[in-house]
């Protein structure tokens, strides 16, 4: 995973982490924009270190290198888009990593790793999924899918496949009708 070999990377991932409704590319996307931002922040090296651990009801995941750090001057800007302190970067990065959890109910922060060496560190926070008993002892979703798409034959299929696993599934015709429908 990491592109620099002065890297060390530390993984510490509670065993028991709570489950999350979340699109698992999207979260994919942010979490490597923000291990690759770690890593080219510390050309010399260093120690890039990656918790998960469930915290009241969300999942929080944090990412804390021991690079450069951000200045004063630019902690306020991170997150904007455009806005970019790299010679080759676009300055969408962290504006799309912020989008994409706050789709997701979460919230995405940054502050200064103030112990020695310095660094960065970066909070994302998940709401947990909800989830009730089944008859089985189990858990289950207590709500509706609603299934919305383009592509007719999908709408129906994912619709055949969810109410086959005792799902209640909702097939709005169109995005219109989704909202209407309180998507």
């Amino acid at each position: 995973m990491t592109k620099n070999g002065n890297v060390e990377l530390s993984l510490h991932v509670d065993p028991n982490l709570p489950s999350v409704m979340a699109d698992g590319e999207q979260l994919q996307q942010v979490f490597l924009n923000l291990a690759n931002n770690a890593q080219e922040a510390m050309p010399g090296g260093g120690r890039l270190t990656i918790t998960a651990k469930n915290l009241n009801s969300h999942l929080e995941i944090t990412f804390t290198d021991t690079g450069e750090g951000i200045s004063d001057e630019n902690m306020g800007n991170i997150f904007d888009p455009l806005f970019t302190t790299k010679t080759k970067g676009t300055g969408l990065g962290l504006a799309v990593c912020q989008e994409i959890i706050l789709r997701h109910g979460g919230t995405i922060s940054v502050r200064r790793y103030e112990e020695p060496p310095g660094g960065t560190i970066f909070e994302v926070k998940l709401p947990v999924a909800v989830q009730t008993p089944d008859a089985q002892g189990g858990t289950a979703n207590d709500g509706r899918i609603m299934v919305v798409d383009d592509d007719v034959d999908l709408r129906f299929t994912l619709q055949e496949i969810l109410m086959d696993e005792g799902q209640d599934v909702i097939l709005p015709e169109d995005g219109f009708q989704a909202v209407k429908n309180g998507c």
